[in-house]
């Protein structure tokens, strides 16, 4: 590898480090995470990104792991274990 390849994937590495790990996840194990999550008050991160064929996405964080998902349609999600629920804009997930 080339000292600007190695450069490169080190500095790649650096930023996966400063943002965390984000695990991608199906719809349907998202919604089973949340129910069956023993943490009560989890915040819960929407958005729905755009116009023509809306995407929805999904973010939480249970045990210090944030889960992403998306979907074409709203997830029906147990919201009594979501204590905060947070609209943003957008969800930009770091693709690896």
């Amino acid at each position: 590898m080339s000292a600007e390849g190695a450069a490169a994937h080190a500095a790649y590495i650096e930023s996966v480090k400063a943002n965390g790990v984000v695990v991608e996840i199906e719809e349907e194990e998202f919604v089973k995470l949340i129910a069956n999550s023993p943490h009560e008050a989890l915040t819960l991160v929407y958005s729905e990104q755009g116009f023509f064929n809306p995407m929805f996405h999904y973010l939480v964080s249970v045990g210090g792991i944030a889960f992403h998902t998306k979907a074409y349609q709203k997830l029906d999600l147990d919201m009594t274990k979501i204590g905060v629920q947070v609209t943003a804009n957008k969800i930009s997930v770091p693709r690896l």
